[in-house]
């Protein structure tokens, strides 16, 4: 490991003794709001798009590779063979 560097327990750990406290809420214009996060969940009004359209979202994987892609069709809804 790089000299000043820390594993990621270990920087978790210095980094959650150093907070005191949460900040504060703040109420800003949207406009106003990039690189903040969200105080508490927020719930769409509506769905959009209106229409299911997970068929052309694209794909994502999670874990090790290098992976190999087999051809084929995934349809929305059914649980794909696991990637190898």
């Amino acid at each position: 490991m790089a000299v000043g560097v820390l594993p990621w327990w270990q920087a978790r750990d210095v980094a959650g003794a150093a907070v005191r406290q949460p900040l504060a809420a703040l109420v800003l214009d949207l406009a106003d709001a990039l690189g903040h996060a969200l105080a508490e969940p927020l719930t769409a009004l509506t769905d959009l798009p209106s229409f299911d359209s997970s068929a052309m979202d694209g794909w994502a994987v999670a874990g090790r590779g290098p992976w190999r892609l087999r051809p084929g069709l995934v349809l929305a809804g059914t649980r794909p063979a696991p990637l190898r």
